[in-house]
């Protein structure tokens, strides 16, 4: 009996610790980029994808999206640890060792090149160049205030991952789908890093706020969305998109007004609570209108 005990113990540690890990790497917030893969693989089969298909760069995109936050936690784990937002990540507060994060990343890697593999040639070739851009953005803060343009780029990998794991091309319509989720990542990045002007300034980071100011930079994320919104609109024309994708289009942009009305009325203080739904509620209301106008009706 004793011994069972023991087991469930460790079994209960050992789920305790990969919770803390999910957790300091916010893997909930993979449902931002999740959306517009889907959106991407859909319009790209014109229809219902194949099944491998459909396997094969979910894996790669949560993949990839580890490695990016993995590797962004270790890389700022010094930064985090003077940072009073952030003092309490798990990382500062070493509630594990920071190398998990490089095993983590290493064993994404290798997953993700592998998924790629199964799907083309050129999802595979074009594996290091995604790598590249994950581990570029956490070294940029400390160079250039285009740090949160790059945050943009990274998400954008998403669909353009996935248009090319399905059809192995690059083409004009997951162009721009990927420059729409640069608009809308790089605008909440802006958003976001406005919270921590002060601290920038103080350790000689860069950011939009940093460089221009909270007011302009809100401003600046306030256009980013419009032409975001803009950029959907056009995809919806070039592909002949009907009633259902522009209603989740209207949606999403209702969705983006209501964030930035809050930040309005309510500043920043609230940005910590409403910012995973606010991302979640828009990437979701597209990805809606999507499956609506192609797959329902």
């Amino acid at each position: 009996m004793e011994i069972i005990w023991v087991v469930k113990l460790v079994v209960f540690l050992k789920i305790d610790k990969i919770l803390q890990i999910f957790y300091a790497i916010r893997f909930h917030e993979t449902l931002f980029s999740l959306p517009f893969c889907y959106i991407a693989m859909i319009i790209a089969s014109r229809g219902w994808p194949l099944f491998s298909d459909f396997m094969w760069i979910t894996i790669a995109l949560i993949s990839a999206r580890t490695i990016g936050m993995s590797m962004n936690r270790y890389i700022d784990r010094h930064i985090d640890r003077k940072n009073p937002r952030t003092l309490k990540r798990h990382l500062p507060q070493k509630k594990f060792p920071a190398m998990y994060m490089v095993y983590i990343s290493f064993v994404c890697i290798l997953i993700l090149s592998f998924s790629a593999f199964q799907l083309n040639k050129l999802s595979f070739f074009l594996v290091p160049l995604a790598i590249l851009f994950l581990l570029i953005y956490p070294y940029l803060k400390r160079l250039s205030w285009l740090a949160n343009l790059v945050l943009g780029i990274c998400l954008a990998i998403a669909p353009m991952g996935a248009w090319i794991g399905v059809t192995g091309s690059v083409d004009l319509i997951g162009i721009l789908l990927s420059c729409s989720v640069v608009f809308w990542a790089s605008g909440f990045d802006i958003v976001y890093h406005c919270q921590d002007v002060d601290f920038y300034k103080d350790e000689g980071l860069y950011s939009f706020a940093q460089k221009f100011g909270i007011p302009l930079s809100l401003v600046i994320a306030r256009v980013f969305d419009i032409f975001a919104i803009l950029v959907l609109v056009i995809v919806g024309i070039v592909y002949g998109m009907g009633f259902y994708y522009y209603l989740g289009c209207i949606v999403g942009s209702i969705v983006l007004f209501l964030k930035h009305l809050d930040i309005f009325r309510f500043g920043l203080k609230n940005l910590r609570s409403t910012f995973v739904f606010w991302n979640i509620s828009f990437s979701f209301a597209i990805f809606a209108g999507v499956i609506t106008e192609l797959l329902i009706f």
